[in-house]
């Protein structure tokens, strides 16, 4: 039997393939890990998975919590829809008393759109339900784990 020898440089680079290659499935692995992480937390609590509501209702709604009044033609422009869109989403959102729809006093043209104390309790709850949905996800983490998978989202997710 022949033995060969290997140079370092050769060495070096086998070893690199093969721990790249095992970074790359591991990776891979965690990549999914977490994409199936993230879909089971978002059927668990997202207001339209649970049937609660339409996807663009739903948008138009977070929006409005974040940004505050806005016209239709801004929540159209910002939500990529059409103003016909914008304006239908609105009036059901309106009857089911989550939105106010009123008329601006210096063009009754344009029609402004604000969140009822309703609707700021609803998104309150969704965000609630969301946060349960996932604590109860991370609960067979041990506090040390928790901690140690916070210090590794805390390196790839920036702080705003």
């Amino acid at each position: 039997m022949e033995v060969k020898s290997v140079s370092d440089e050769g060495f070096k680079s086998s070893i690199a393939n093969s721990v790249s290659a095992v970074s790359a499935e591991e990776t891979d692995d965690l990549v999914e890990s977490l994409w199936k992480l993230w879909r089971i937390w978002r059927r668990l609590s997202n207001p339209v998975r649970q049937g609660e509501i339409t996807l663009e209702q739903y948008w138009l709604l977070k929006r409005l919590n974040h940004r505050g009044p806005l016209t239709v033609g801004e929540l159209a422009t910002g939500l990529d829809i059409t103003p016909s869109s914008v304006t239908i989403a609105t009036k059901r959102l309106e009857k089911a008393g989550m939105v106010e729809r009123r008329r601006l006093k210096g063009d009754e043209r344009v029609v402004e759109v604000e969140l009822t104390s309703a609707g700021k309790h609803i998104m309150e709850e969704w965000t609630k339900k969301q946060r349960r949905a996932l604590t109860n996800l991370l609960k067979p983490l041990s506090p040390e784990e928790k901690g140690t998978l916070g210090e590794l989202l805390r390196k790839v997710i920036p702080i705003e």
